[in-house]
């Protein structure tokens, strides 16, 4: 059986370890890996932030041409799910005006649109699964009896 060269803690394949970096063999657990990152990263802070400087200033128009990608499909993404249209009056011919709209603001944890590429697919998804498509129209109206009556407004009350 392995044990991490750090602790000594018995290590189970694929779940608590990862191998070493220079390729000896020895195996360290993520515990260790985790720790020894943060130390490293907590005493080399500005020679990270240089090396990342540096890379931007030469990789400049291709990370700006891969932000550009990531946003065009994630809006594509978003898109194809406005294709059913507003969940209550049924407008659907044009994904701009469409909005998603969480049921239950208090579960709210992000919005939901073009500024999100950077969050993971499954945030997003959990957030998606959480609103209701909503013209802008229809969006505006419950927002405004939700602001006049203090009350969750339901999709049936509109």
């Amino acid at each position: 059986m392995k044990k991490c060269i750090k602790c000594g803690v018995e290590l189970i394949l694929n779940e608590n370890w990862l191998p070493s970096q220079k390729k000896t063999g020895k195996y360290v657990c993520r515990t260790c890996h985790c720790r020894y990152s943060s130390n490293w990263y907590a005493n080399h802070k500005e020679h990270v932030r240089k090396r990342w400087a540096n890379y931007y200033v030469e990789n400049h128009d291709k990370l700006k041409k891969m932000q550009r990608e990531q946003h065009n499909d994630y809006m594509e993404i978003l898109n194809e799910l406005k294709i059913n249209g507003c969940a209550i009056c049924g407008y659907n011919k044009n994904p701009c005006a469409l909005d998603f709209h969480h049921v239950n603001p208090k579960d709210k944890k992000m919005q939901v649109g073009a500024g999100n590429i950077d969050n993971s697919n499954k945030r997003i998804a959990d957030e998606l699964n959480k609103c209701i498509l909503l013209c802008a129209n229809c969006h505006r109206v419950i927002h405004d009896k939700s602001r006049r009556f203090q009350t969750s407004i339901s999709a049936d009350d509109v």
